[in-house]
């Protein structure tokens, strides 16, 4: 379920700004009294708004299941995780919507820079490991500790840097056009 939460939000952020560009109402809005970062923060207030009752829901049923598993899972990471992605991700789908030409692209980049990318990145010691492993070079480990905490911190870094040049693209006005012409 956390999953197909993630992708909904990956959608409605990656197609935010889509018809603004599409109708050119987003260079009257660019030009209006109304700042950049309210721009911004006006559209994250929505998307966290649209979504909030579906996140909340799923976190605390979440962390009520895993308070009936064995001592030894820890679910609090994963809810971390997902937690911290359902927050991070329509930043950096906001920014895809505006520097991509295609939804698709914007979609797909919003996906991978603002899930993946930090879920590897975190974990790319224990990639080196698996693969290490598999052409018998290595054992594989037990235990690894938790990388939540890195991986978090990784998405949040990212959703920072997105939100700048978000910031910076309105503010030249430097974003991926699509008016029909016709």
């Amino acid at each position: 379920m956390a999953w197909l939460l993630l992708a909904s939000i990956a959608v409605s952020s990656a197609g935010s700004f889509r018809r603004e560009r599409e109708t050119g109402l987003l260079e009257l809005l660019v030009v209006s009294p109304i700042a950049e970062w309210q721009i911004i923060v006006g559209r994250l207030r929505g998307l966290w708004v649209q979504f909030l009752p579906a996140i909340v829901l799923l976190l605390a049923l979440w962390l009520f299941c895993a308070s009936f598993l064995v001592k030894g899972n820890h679910e609090a990471d994963s809810v971390l995780f997902y937690g911290a992605s359902l927050l991070t991700l329509p930043v950096v789908g906001l920014y895809n919507s505006l520097a991509r030409h295609s939804f698709t692209s914007a979609f797909l980049s919003t996906l991978l820079v603002g899930v993946v990318l930090p879920f590897v990145v975190a974990r790319a010691d224990e990639c080196a490991t698996y693969l290490l492993w598999i052409v018998g070079q290595a054992v594989p480990f037990q235990n690894a500790g938790s990388r939540t905490l890195l991986t978090v911190l990784i998405q949040a870094s990212v959703a920072g840097v997105c939100a700048w040049r978000l910031h910076d693209n309105l503010q030249r006005r430097a974003f991926a056009l699509e008016r029909q012409t016709g």
